[in-house]
């Protein structure tokens, strides 16, 4: 089993990850999108096939220009709400006219449940 990177979120907080373009540049034609998916424990370092769905609500991602450029994704505090407490695990895919080129390795989230959040 490999390491895997882990985050750890407070549901009913904003929620943003950044990952930073470490090869190529990322032109006007790509776009990117993360998916989060229920962890399973068997399957501790792998993302989830299409068989399983993804978690809602989906992430907001862009591209954002820089040197180097990255991808930042994001809930609002009241996406991160509705979002169960429990482990997930969330990949990045960049895309060229809509059709997947890359795909980064798997990351755990962590949604913890928050005192002070007001949550739904």
């Amino acid at each position: 089993m490999m390491a895997i990177t882990t985050h750890y979120f407070r549901r009913g907080a904003p929620v943003q990850i950044a990952q930073l373009v470490t090869t190529g540049i990322l032109e006007g034609s790509h776009t990117a999108r993360a998916r989060m998916k229920p962890y399973i424990p068997e399957r501790p370092d792998e993302m989830p096939g299409d068989d399983v769905s993804n978690v809602a609500p989906p992430f907001t991602s862009a591209i954002v220009a820089g040197t180097p450029q990255s991808i930042v994704h994001t809930l609002t505090a009241a996406e991160s709400a509705q979002i169960p407490a429990g482990k997930y695990i969330f990949d990045t895919s960049i895309l060229l006219d809509g059709i997947v080129i890359l795909a980064s390795a798997p990351e755990m989230i962590v949604m913890q449940n928050s005192a002070s959040a007001v949550v739904a």
